[in-house]
């Protein structure tokens, strides 16, 4: 359950849901809004482009929506639970945004507009607070979109360059995304292959990037199982020095000044017959000074 609060010092107007949501679980929700934009090229692709290539576009135009499909009736769960009725009937319009239908996207895009509208300046600064604080999810997330976005183009140009050839075995968009797949994991078994010179172009770019994509997501795997249970802190935070009370500070400046005279004392050869230093020895971490 999200409580609808505000932030202390910043404003006194208390957030919605999503509005909470959308500071809480910055890094998921811009890379959602990322996903909704590749949505919407995918449908201009759609009308654009012709077979074989716009095969490709409709296999990861569905897969994408079934993702944001499980996006929306997630946030429509969460917000049925604190019983909002408004906030609920948005939550619809987000879910029939999520379909596999061509510019449907436009309204979801739409809704989130007008949430984004509605937050503040200091929403915005806290958000991107959690996008630097959480670098691992923020690094593991754009491998992901990045991988998804290598994956679909690198199918739909091997496909559109490979059928020009009539000797070509990368002939339809199974053939494509499989290639496009294995190429990027670097593995390589093949029995798909491009013969065509732009087509082999194409599969270089996708090698390069795979090696790139796979050394993220290996560091970021090992770095969980290393530190499967430490929490994630501010670099700021760390370096800060703790504060200390004038008490504290007017002790350490007596003993500072008590401990620099003796040392004076001691390097003139004169006895330390200071009543101060005699009746009162100087310590240090609760041990005698010598």
């Amino acid at each position: 359950m999200i409580p609808a609060t505000s932030t202390p010092g910043t404003s006194n107007i208390p957030r919605q849901p999503e509005q909470q949501e959308l500071i809480i679980d910055a890094n998921y929700q811009f890379f959602i809004l990322a996903l909704m934009a590749l949505q919407l090229i995918n449908s201009l692709l759609i009308v654009l482009l012709e077979e074989p290539q716009e095969s490709v576009v409709i296999v990861f135009f569905v897969s994408l929506s079934l993702v944001l499909i499980a996006d929306a009736v997630r946030r429509l769960v969460r917000l049925r639970q604190v019983r909002l009725p408004n906030q609920t009937r948005r939550s619809w319009v987000l879910l029939l945004g999520s379909l596999p239908i061509p510019f449907l996207i436009l309204a979801r895009i739409a809704m989130t507009y007008t949430v984004f509208r509605s937050l503040q300046n200091s929403d915005f600064l806290a958000m991107g607070n959690v996008v630097i604080k959480k670098r691992a999810q923020s690094t593991l997330l754009i491998a992901i979109l990045a991988a998804i976005v290598i994956l679909e183009m690198g199918s739909t140009l091997v496909l559109g360059a490979e059928a020009k050839s009539p000797s070509a075995n990368i002939v339809n968009a199974n053939d494509a995304i499989w290639w496009a797949l294995v190429t990027v994991a670097t593995v390589g078994y093949g029995d798909q292959y491009p013969v065509t010179l732009s087509g082999r172009l194409v599969g270089v770019v996708i090698m390069v990037a795979g090696v790139g994509l796979f050394s993220v997501l290996t560091s970021y795997f090992a770095q969980w199982f290393l530190k499967p249970g430490a929490p994630e802190t501010d670099a700021t935070d760390a370096a800060a020095p703790k504060e200390i009370t004038q008490a504290e500070y007017d002790t350490l400046l007596r003993k500072l000044e008590a401990l620099t005279a003796l040392v004076e004392q001691q390097a003139t050869g004169q006895p330390a017959s200071s009543p101060a230093l005699v009746s009162a020895p100087v310590t240090v971490e609760d041990k005698p000074v010598e």
